[in-house]
């Protein structure tokens, strides 16, 4: 080399390797004889020099503007030159007559798309099985973002299995990379370029169809990296919900799976099998024991039955726990129905226990509660073998028709039966319409075809004429017309007879995606990639309106009056119509994290569903505000329809599912109970009736379903407490206006207490003798009934000891102790005397809470005490004021704490309108959560029902909750909820099918 004339070697080096090749000197020191060469990130005058002064040395130009137009497809980051590299490629291999020509830089598609259109030709020329296998091949080069964009990722040899030899080829032909790994020595691969994932629309689908199995399968192989870093320990295998969901893919598919990803799920299941057998073996050796016991002493017998049977409780009490927990983990992850199946497992299972744990029990009952009032879906049509693309209710909404990649339609009943399978589509089915008279069905597929097919699925004609996929059709709203959109550019309007030519509405330069007619059956608006066309039905154009490379869909409202569109970007414009113009609405709705691709309207025009990209449906109102996200789907969804009545919401995904659900979920019973904030809320003893008190001056009693029974009126400011007397027969009332009143059931007053200052709580001894209420003069005041029956009209005793206002008064079970809680960041214990009133000192302060305690409440026993604070924390004490427990998990202030009647569960509520269930030994059961339109969340009162089957709230805008805790009840709703998906859905196990095929307890 040093002694030739015509050689010269030129070393290229990135930057970010340049300290590895310093630190081997010789190369080190063989640098250092020349200059190097630092090259910056190119121009747009250095991109144009690569483009042209190559082409012209060759004798070959590029065509007038061309070299501007493809400078500004790219820009000077170093991951676009690979692109330009191959776009200029394949622009070479299309010059004609000496020059490059815009002809042929539109028929490579460009810059974004030209490896995307080679990847397609590559792909096309394989065989069928060879497809398959490059399917599955490249959704394993992709890592499926989770909020973020899809990256190129490495795959092994093992990952990819036995396909290696197809990956060599696609790396001939540059679509991938491999090589081997220098640290481990194994064979890896991966996408040649990251336009591949963006820009390939055959990648792209794979990737919105396989997004969940892909993203389970990224997941699963950090866990197995965990696992082989453990030594393959058998605390790092699958367990629980985590593992249902495993056994659910392996079932489905084991073929994508790696052996070690194979070997991990079952050596899971093997150790779920293998501790099942070791507690079946335990059982049946505490039977064997009970049985030769039998034998040798009635008193072993009868220890061993005890122990045997205490064993059988706890481990049922465990099992029903552990249902619980993993119903919550699938209704929190989005799998309802599978949530709401597992919770009326666990209900029909406490229903047959006689001696379940309290705890348990509150926490089945607290769970089954809140999926059967927060639950949506309720039916699910499992029957396609790929994407479900799009959905349409017959007029009369008795059936559904769905269409799919599979290359059919299926048609299913209101409640879900599979009735027929529509084949005779070459190729994937994009679009079915009901024809308004519900007796025709209408199929459009990318085979290039519409086709006909009466209600019962009987074909009767093919309707062809476009020359490339058809994307959308529509019926006019008088049946006569049957519109078209296709990726050929144009819209056909067809005679529903089929009879004469179709009218071809052309002018849209690129795919028109969809079509819709406006309600009057006058205009039809179609969306193409250039934007909205608005059309009359002779032909002739109405609008456009410019909406380039956004567009996906669009829709119109019911009365005609509304066009919505859905885009790539997430967002939905809505436009009004304006006569024959379209008005945009200023600003678009950020509605989704990825593109929308539906958006269909409620029967009664006044709120939209759109369906997304990002797995989720979202309900909204017109203006803008969200309503609603409805989370199931494990795939992208494309379609979204309301039955004619609005009271279905069908969806269609990716993941081969049409989901359908309730868009106005159960409810538990709430009403307006007054015009301004309701301050409290009690029961009477029998719990045949509670009483609030509100803010706007009264307060009022109900009974225990929330009809109105009487009103109190009477004070001049706020009434901020309510109590039951002990017989139940009258109610006392505090208010901001300094008295107490004491009222007949009926509502007539029977006596005015003077009190001085703002009353905040009023409360009632167990003996019904004394009522003591708590001031914000810092004092509580005390009241004696007197001979006659009626109290004293002024305090009888006035304690001091608080140095900020006193919020709340409770006294214990037995009435010997009264607990107040005040603004000092205190709460305080006083002891009845001899002669009924109060010791002038406090027994006991409770401190510890470093902000206002706004509620303290006595268990049914009087052992414990509960407190709540604006500090977020709750705190249990004895009853001697030793502290016991503090309760962490609300995020905002704590307004109020309340015992269950049989003493084992705590309610505590805070200012954001949650509510948490404890047990006593510190453990969260369960959230119920009040969800409020307005501004104002929070619970100001809390009680339980005396039979433990309610617990009541009332809010800060006046509304009162009842939640609903009874058993049978909750049972009884939630089949009723399920009935049609027990009855229908045909991937459900037996033993499901017939769980509600049994009365409850």
């Amino acid at each position: 080399m040093e002694h030739s004339q015509n050689f010269t070697l030129v070393l290229t080096l990135r930057a970010d390797f340049c300290e590895h090749a310093l630190a081997y000197r010789p190369f080190a020191e063989a640098l250092g004889h020349f200059l190097p060469e630092l090259l910056s990130p190119m121009t747009r005058q250095d991109l144009q020099a690569a483009i042209e002064k190559p082409a012209i040395a060759q004798g070959i130009y590029l065509a007038e503007g061309l070299t501007e137009r493809i400078l500004d497809a790219v820009d000077a980051s170093p991951g676009q030159l690979p692109l330009l590299e191959f776009a200029l490629t394949l622009l070479w291999e299309k010059q004609s007559n000496g020059y490059l020509t815009h002809a042929a830089y539109d028929a490579i598609g460009g810059v974004e798309q030209a490896l995307a259109g080679y990847a397609e030709q590559v792909y096309s020329a394989l065989t069928p099985a060879a497809q398959r296998q490059a399917q599955r091949i490249f959704i394993q080069l992709v890592h499926p973002g989770e909020g973020t964009a899809d990256t190129r990722r490495l795959a092994t040899r093992r990952e990819i299995g036995n396909h290696w030899t197809l990956v060599n080829h696609l790396a001939d032909k540059r679509l991938v990379v491999s090589r081997q790994d220098e640290a481990t020595g194994e064979e890896i691969v991966e996408l040649v370029h990251e336009a591949l994932i963006q820009e390939w629309q055959q990648l792209r689908q794979w990737l919105e169809e396989d997004r969940s199995f892909r993203t389970w399968q990224e997941r699963l192989r950090s866990t197995i990296r965990q696992w082989e870093t453990s030594q393959r320990d058998q605390g790092a295998l699958l367990r629980g919900a985590t593992l249902l969901e495993a056994e659910h893919w392996l079932h489905d598919r084991q073929p994508d799976l790696s052996a070690t990803e194979r070997q991990f799920v079952s050596a899971s299941l093997e150790l779920q099998t293998q501790e099942q057998n070791l507690r079946d073996r335990l059982r049946r050796r505490r039977v064997w024991g009970l049985s030769s016991g039998l034998a040798t002493a009635l008193f072993l017998v009868g220890m061993t039955t005890w122990q045997w049977h205490r064993a059988e409780v706890v481990q049922a009490n465990a099992q029903l726990n552990t249902l619980s927990t993993s119903s919550m983990e699938l209704y929190n992850s989005g799998k309802e129905l599978e949530a709401l199946l597992a919770s009326l497992r666990a209900g029909r299972q406490l229903g047959w226990i006689f001696s379940e744990n309290p705890e348990t029990r509150a926490r089945v009952v607290t769970s089954l509660q809140q999926i059967v009032y927060g639950i949506r879906e309720y039916n699910r049509l499992d029957g396609h073998d790929r994407t479900v693309i799009d959905i349409a209710f017959s007029p009369d909404g008795e059936l559904l028709a769905s269409a799919s990649d599979d290359k059919t339609v299926r048609l299913w009943q209101r409640d879900g039966t599979w009735l027929k399978t529509l084949e005779g589509h070459s190729s994937n089915v994009r679009s079915v319409s009901f024809s308004p008279d519900g007796q025709t069905l209408a199929s459009a597929s990318d085979d290039k075809t519409i086709r006909l097919w009466q209600r019962d699925g009987t074909a009767i004609g093919v309707l062809a004429g476009h020359q490339d996929k058809v994307n959308s059709i529509s019926f006019s709203p008088n049946g006569e017309l049957l519109a078209s959109a296709s990726a050929d550019g144009t819209v056909k309007l067809w005679h529903r007879n089929a009879s004469g030519e179709p009218i071809t509405l052309s002018g849209h330069t690129g795919w028109v995606l969809s079509v819709s007619f406006s309600s009057d059956g006058q205009t039809l608006a179609s969306a193409g990639v250039d934007g909205i066309r608005v059309w009359k039905l002779d032909g002739s154009l109405v609008t456009f309106l410019p909406v380039p490379n956004n567009l996906v869909s669009i829709s119109f409202s019911p009365d005609g009056q509304i066009l919505a569109a859905a885009h790539k970007d997430g967002t939905v414009q809505l436009w009004t119509r304006q006569g024959e113009t379209l008005e945009p609405i200023p600003t678009p709705i950020e509605a989704h994290s990825d593109r929308v691709w539906r958006v269909s309207f409620s029967p009664d025009g006044q709120t939209f569903a759109t369906a997304s990209a990002d797995n989720t449906v979202k309900l909204w109102r017109l203006d803008g505000t969200s309503i609603k996200t409805l989370q199931g789907h494990s795939g992208p969804i494309y379609s979204v329809s309301f039955s004619p009545d609005g009271d279905i919401l069908a969806s269609a995904s990716a993941d081969q599912t049409v989901r359908l659900w309730h868009p106005d979920n159960l409810q538990p019973i709430t009403f307006q109970g007054h015009q301004d904030r309701a301050s409290d809320l009690d029961y009477s003893r029998d719990g045949q009736m509670f009483a609030t008190a509100g803010a706007d001056k009264v307060a009022k009693l109900w009974r225990a379903d929330g009809t109105q029974l009487a009103i109190f009126k009477g004070h001049q400011e706020r009434v901020h407490s309510v109590s039951f007397s002990p017989d139940g027969q009258a109610i006392a009332t505090a208010s901001a206006d300094g008295t107490i009143k004491i009222w007949t059931l009926e509502g007539s007053l029977l006596q005015t207490l003077e009190g001085q200052t703002t009353l905040r709580d009023v409360s009632f001894s167990p003996d019904g003798q004394i009522l003591a209420a708590a001031a914000e003069d810092q004092t509580i005041k005390v009241w004696q009934r007197s001979g006659s029956g009626e109290f004293f009209a002024n305090p009888v005793q006035s304690l001091s000891g608080h140095s900020d206002h006193v919020v709340v008064v409770s006294f214990s079970p037995d009435g010997q102790t009264l607990a107040s809680s005040s603004d000092d960041e205190t709460a305080k214990l006083w002891r009845r005397v001899s002669n009924g009133r109060f010791a002038p000192d406090p027994i006991t302060t409770l401190s510890g809470h470093t902000s206002a305690v706004k509620d303290v409440s006595f268990s049914l026993d009087g052992q414990t005490l509960a407190t709540g604070s604006l500090d977020g924390d709750v705190r249990l004490w004895r009853r001697n004021g030793t502290p016991l427990l503090e309760l962490k998990g609300h995020q905002s202030r704590i307004g109020n704490v309340a015992f269950s009647p049989d003493g084992q569960t705590l309610a505590s509520s805070s200012i954001d309108g949650k509510v948490m269930l404890w047990s006593l030994d510190g453990s969260l059961l369960s959230t119920l959560k009040y969800n409020s339109s307005q501004k104002d969340s929070s619970i100001a009162g809390l009680s339980f029902s005396p039979d433990g089957q309610t617990l009541a709230a009332s809010t800060g805008e006046g509304k009162v909750i009842l939640w609903n805790l009874n058993l049978d009840d909750l049972l009884a709703r939630s089949c009723s909820w399920v009935w049609d998906y027990l009855h229908t859905n045909r991937r459900l196990n037996e033993g499901d099918r017939h769980l509600c095929d049994t009365p409850t307890r």
